[in-house]
Order: C-alpha cells, then sequence, then structure tokens
C-alpha cells in the first residue's frame, strides 16, 4: 500500500497486505563490473516505534509501478536481504544482489529489482517506511566500488 511520502509494510486493517516494488538504475547506469563492487546497502526510514523484521527478495519477472497492486503477484525469487529493526534507519546489505546485476549483461535483473516485505504478515501488524517521494529522508542506495 503506498501513500504520499509513506508506504504501509506488512497486513494493515485499513490497506491489506502493503509490499514495497523497488526497482534500481545503478550498475548498468554506472557501468559497475561485479568486481569492483565492495559493499552496497539500501537505506530507507521507518515511522514509528514498532520494531518489524524486513526481507527483500529478487522479483523475476517486469512489473508496472502504475498497473501493479494488491492483485498482483509477481514471481519473486530468494531473499536478497533480512534486517531485524533496532533503530528507524533501516540499510539492507544487497552486495551480493549487486554483483548479480552487474554481471547481468541485458540489465534485466536489475530492472526487476526488489521486493520488500514483512517476513510474517500477520493480520494488523504494519509498519510506515518513507517511501522515495520524501523529500526530507529519501530512500538512497550506497555502493562501495573501487
Amino acid at each position: 500500500a503506498y501513500l504520499r511520502n509513506v508506504s504501509v509494510i506488512g497486513n494493515s486493517l485499513d490497506y491489506g497486505i502493503g509490499r514495497l516494488m523497488i526497482r534500481f538504475k545503478v550498475a548498468k547506469a554506472f557501468g559497475l563490473q561485479s568486481f569492483q563492487i565492495i559493499k552496497t546497502e539500501y537505506v530507507t526510514r521507518s515511522l514509528g516505534t514498532e520494531r518489524g523484521t524486513f526481507e527483500l527478495v529478487s522479483v523475476l519477472e517486469d512489473w508496472c509501478s502504475l498497473t501493479g497492486n494488491w492483485n498482483n503477484h509477481y514471481k519473486t525469487g530468494p531473499r536478497t536481504a533480512l534486517l531485524e529493526q533496532t533503530e528507524s534507519v533501516l540499510r539492507f546489505d544487497i552486495t551480493n544482489e549487486m554483483i548479480a546485476w552487474c554481471d547481468n549483461r541485458d540489465g534485466q535483473m536489475e530492472h526487476n529489482g526488489v521486493q520488500l516485505r514483512c517476513t510474517e504478515e500477520q493480520e494488523g501488524v504494519s509498519y510506515l517506511l518513507l517511501s522515495n517521494d520524501n523529500a526530507l529522508y529519501p530512500n538512497r542506495t550506497e555502493i562501495q566500488f573501487e
């Protein structure tokens, strides 16, 4: 579930199951090669004091942000990152995913991106994470490379 400036992740009584699809344009745009990657993190921020466990999983097919909704069940692959939240800033280690994207010549893996979701989508348990259009704390991808 997406609202202006925030995404509802989990299973909200008002918005249903919320998951966030994230597409990247880093490896191909900057011409990075896998051997150059030291560490990569996807960074976002949580609102509120609740703490949850989140995961990023690879998305295995193309998706559209305009036509996709709660009813679309996109094929997902293995877990890319697991994070048990301890503070408001969430830092997902996506180093292995970035390396795979750099090795993928046609760029489709990076284009498909990842899906952010709760590990347990219990009814009535949801979290507000800042979305990319938040001007105060925009999401970012931090890459250390040589």
